[in-house]
């Protein structure tokens, strides 16, 4: 039985899960080896989880359908306009 085929979040997603691996990976091996610069490895590997999740928030973000410039300002309209305050 073949599997279903991926989507392009599902790509996405598996590439976020691969990165948070090799992070952990690498802070693993360092602290084991080098105890010593465990502050060294947990800085790396906080940067590279924080650089993770944004590459997943805006590769996640590409894949949604984009709104037209029209939408954007008809929002963005609704937004500023205030309602009446009832008395």
């Amino acid at each position: 039985m073949a599997d279903a085929p991926k989507s392009d979040a599902d790509y996405v997603e598996a590439a976020y899960a691969d990165a948070i691996q090799l992070l952990y990976k690498q802070l693993f091996t360092g602290i084991d080896t080098q105890p010593a610069n465990e502050k060294e490895f947990l800085a790396h590997f906080t940067t590279g989880l924080a650089a993770a999740r944004r590459a997943k928030e805006l590769g996640l973000g590409a894949l949604k359908p984009q709104i037209s410039p029209t939408a954007i300002a008809e929002i963005t309209v609704q937004k500023t306009r205030r309602k009446p305050r009832s008395r």
